[in-house]
């Protein structure tokens, strides 16, 4: 299981969210993501930053 999954897991099992994409930003180094979540656990928006090396996620910061 990778940690992604993991913590999706234990995050998001039950609590009906629904993830909204607001805006995708592409920079030399990241993809920006912003998000905007509902549901019965965490409400409100946040930011998702995706770092990749090779077509593989590398790295990703959740605020």
């Amino acid at each position: 299981m990778t940690d992604i999954t993991r913590w999706s897991d234990q995050q998001h099992i039950g609590t009906h969210n629904r993830v909204e994409v607001l805006t995708v930003m592409n920079t030399a180094t990241a993809t920006i993501v912003r998000v905007r979540v509902s549901g019965n656990g965490f409400n409100g928006d946040g930011t998702f930053v995706f770092k990749f090396r090779a077509d593989r996620i590398q790295e990703l910061t959740i605020s």
